[in-house]
């Protein structure tokens, strides 16, 4: 057999071969000339069948495998712990299954048992929670598609996925925070809800903020590292400045010393004592956006405050400024008839 090449009598072969696409495939073989020439044989069957049928090479790949690859690429680049924390979860869930065996079936199962029995207690998740695990799943089967390590399609695109609920923007009034503020006894607790008040920033960004990326000078926060994955600038209010003062400035070190464990506990037993169970800490950030338009803040410039990555979700706001209120009616200006 021409491609198989004798190195040292009648112990070491060499199998060289060049494939139908022209690429050079080399193998060294220990053993007898009959066993070099099976063995030459059969590799070259496969490597054309990699060619004419290239869905046969990636039969025995799985999840977990694609996931590797992706973490390998894309890991250090998820926005924060949850992407990072989902992306494990679901290498645990499908690391040992194949993809050819990896069926939309499966998938809607998964996310139905996310949606009813996920999260730390079991109580499930929220759709939009479930809708991110998917963005990962599909992120990583899309990954492998486009790389060549899976050739076939993405089971994610056929789950039915539930509607997320992103119109829900509760806005905590007066009355409600002196409810809050009243029964919140734990000084840093209270600290904390202000900052979100004040700042519109996200719980996590608040909690990670350090001092060093505190500007008292020029009145301004910097955020590093975001859900967006994207880097910004919060200008300090008065009231905001006022409340870092008081917390008391220094060269580093976390701003707000309280374990976020800490700190739900203490939000949990003033809420409920206050009767407002069903207000949530992501609503301070609604009610900074909502307090801003009312107050005619620019869409710009809340979006940039927000760190919304595009004006769509920063328009949720857009109805709640004097100016769009006065252009809503002012059709109806003129009037009707004769009283």
């Amino acid at each position: 057999m021409k491609h198989v090449k004798e190195i040292e009598k009648g112990k070491v072969y060499l199998i060289d071969f060049r494939d139908s696409e022209g690429k050079r495939w080399r193998k060294k073989i220990h053993g007898t000339k009959k066993y070099a020439v099976e063995v030459a044989t059969r590799l070259m069957k496969e490597k054309e069948d990699d060619v004419f049928f290239p869905e046969r090479r990636t039969l025995k790949v799985t999840y977990g495998q694609l996931a590797d690859a992706y973490w390998e690429l894309h890991g250090k680049e998820l926005p924060g712990r949850s992407a990072k924390s989902m992306w494990k979860i679901c290498k645990d869930k499908f690391g040992n299954v194949k993809m050819k065996d990896l069926t939309s079936t499966k998938l809607q199962q998964f996310y139905n048992e996310l949606l009813t029995k996920g999260g730390i207690k079991n109580k499930g998740l929220k759709s939009s929670t479930c809708n991110r695990y998917f963005a990962v799943l599909g992120a990583v089967i899309e990954y492998g598609i486009k790389h060549d390590l899976w050739n076939g399609k993405n089971p994610c695109v056929v789950v039915t996925k539930k509607p997320e609920d992103n119109n829900r923007e509760a806005y905590w009034g007066n009355d409600k925070l002196t409810q809050l503020f009243q029964y919140c006894k734990n000084k840093q607790a209270q600290q904390i809800v202000r900052f979100a008040l004040h700042s519109g920033m996200r719980r996590r960004e608040i909690f990670d903020l350090d001092w060093s990326n505190v500007d008292m000078g020029l009145g301004v926060i910097y955020i590093l590292q975001s859900k967006t994955h994207q880097k910004r600038i919060v200008p300090m209010s008065e009231h905001l400045k006022a409340l870092l003062q008081e917390i008391g400035p220094k060269t580093s070190g976390k701003v707000f010393t309280m374990k976020v464990s800490t700190f739900e506990s203490a939000f949990k037993r003033a809420k409920a004592k206050a009767g407002l169970k069903g207000l949530t800490f992501h609503d301070l950030r609604h009610t900074f956006a909502t307090t801003f338009r009312v107050r005619n803040g620019s869409m710009s410039n809340l979006q940039g405050i927000l760190g919304h990555t595009t004006p769509r979700m920063t328009n949720r706001y857009a109805h709640l400024s004097p100016e769009y209120l006065k252009e809503v009616i002012a059709c109806m200006n003129t009037p009707q008839g004769k009283a």
